[in-house]
């Protein structure tokens, strides 16, 4: 495998649903129920590069606050379907998920999240699963209005995190949308193939590396 990735790189971004957590269903929801959802969707397929800069309040840099209530211009009656949903059915994290997270804090990397999950869920799962505090910061793309495959959200990041080095940021993440925005945005893509879409449909994206699973991801370090 050459260098250590742990030598390579000093920002760490992952995706959520699918690479970090286990559970889709909730994803699926936000997908069926959000009226908005394919809008902003095919919009950011159009238009895959944005210069805008995300809207004030967008970078959760303390995810303590706000995780217990709704917040931003989210659909009442989405957030009322989601707080059912997770009375239900419970987020649960990859295997190895902590011990990745908690190996890149020991060794001084920044770690930040990008997900096209609705904000509120976002907050909620990282609450209740108890990894908020492993994150320097946390994008929801439909807060900031810029879906993957938008380098949007990526480019929020690497500006909250003051990493100007593009070369020393890889983001991880389980879909085809993931590896187009980390090459939208120019930084390594690295896919996790255990999530949303299967190895086959990811290696057609050619992402810098590809591991089965997060244990597999974390033992690549």
């Amino acid at each position: 495998m050459g260098e250590r990735m742990l030598d390579m790189f000093d920002l760490f971004i992952f995706d959520w649903d699918g690479t970090l957590t286990r559970i889709h269903a909730l994803r699926r929801l936000n997908q069926t129920f959000n009226p908005h959802w394919l809008y902003m969707k095919r919009g950011a397929r159009r238009t895959p590069i944005h210069d805008g800069k995300a809207p004030a309040g967008a970078l959760h840099t303390r995810l303590d606050e706000g995780a217990g209530k709704p917040f931003g211009s989210g659909n009442p009656l989405l957030l009322k379907l989601i707080e059912l949903s997770m009375a239900f059915i419970k987020p649960q994290l990859q295997e190895q998920t902590i011990d990745t997270l908690k190996l890149l804090r020991e060794h001084g990397k920044k770690i930040a999240l990008l997900t096209d999950a609705n904000p509120y869920r976002m907050l909620r799962e990282l609450s209740r699963l108890g990894v908020g505090a492993y994150f320097d910061v946390a994008v929801s793309a439909q807060e900031i209005g810029a879906l993957k495959p938008s380098p949007t959200g990526i480019e929020e990041i690497l500006r909250a995190t003051g990493c100007a080095d593009k070369g020393r940021v890889v983001y991880v993440g389980d879909m085809a949308d993931d590896m187009l925005a980390a090459r939208n945005a120019g930084v390594r893509p690295c896919a996790i193939t255990n999530g949303l879409e299967s190895a086959k449909v990811l290696e057609r994206f050619e992402p810098w590396r590809i591991f089965s699973s997060m244990s597999d991801f974390r033992s690549a370090l």
